[in-house]
C-alpha cells in the first residue's frame, strides 16, 4: 500500500505530501498536536461563555428544523462543567453530561488497566451496546421534542 501511494504521489508532483505524511505517521506527534487542539478548545470554551458570544458554531438542525437534535445545548453543558455547575450542565444537555461521565470514568479504568499490566488495554463495546447507545440517543431526541411537561425538561 505505502508503494502503490509513492507512486501515485510520485505521478502527480505532489513530493511535499510524501515528508508531511512521514512526520505525521509518528503517534506522539499525532497525540501532542490532538492534545494542543483540545486545549486550546476548552481554553475558549472556558473563557468564553456560548450564551454570550456570537461566534460559536449555531445548531444547523435547530436552525432550519424548529426541533432540538440530541447535541443542543453542549456547548452550554460543557461550558458549565467546566466552571463546576453541574446542575445547569444537566438542564443544558442531561444526555451529554451522562456520556461524558462515562467516558471519564472508562478513560480512567483504561488509564488503571493499563498502568496495573504494564501495557496498553484495548476496550471494544459489544455490538449489543452500541445498538443500544444509538436506540437510547434517538429516544432521547424524540423525548426532548415532545411538548408535554416532563419532556419539556429536557430541552435545552
Amino acid at each position: 500500500m505505502q508503494r502503490y501511494m509513492e507512486r501515485l504521489l510520485a505521478r502527480h508532483g505532489i513530493w511535499w505530501w510524501h515528508s508531511l505524511g512521514g512526520v505525521l505517521e509518528r503517534v506522539w506527534l499525532r497525540r501532542s498536536v490532538l492534545c494542543v487542539a483540545v486545549c486550546v478548545v476548552i481554553a475558549l470554551l472556558y473563557a468564553f461563555p456560548p450564551a454570550a458570544t456570537r461566534w460559536y458554531p449555531r445548531c444547523l438542525f435547530h436552525y432550519l428544523t424548529g426541533l432540538n437534535c440530541p447535541g443542543c445545548g453542549s456547548l452550554r453543558a460543557l461550558h458549565a462543567i467546566l466552571h463546576g455547575r453541574v446542575i445547569e450542565a444537566v438542564g443544558c444537555n442531561p444526555l451529554l453530561v451522562a456520556v461524558l461521565s462515562v467516558s471519564v470514568a472508562g478513560g480512567v479504568l483504561r488509564v488503571i488497566a493499563a498502568l496495573a499490566l504494564k501495557r496498553s488495554v484495548d476496550v471494544r463495546l459489544p455490538s449489543r451496546v452500541n445498538v443500544a447507545i444509538a436506540v437510547a440517543v434517538v429516544l432521547f431526541f424524540v423525548a426532548r421534542n415532545v411538548p408535554a411537561y416532563p419532556f419539556t425538561l429536557l430541552s435545552p
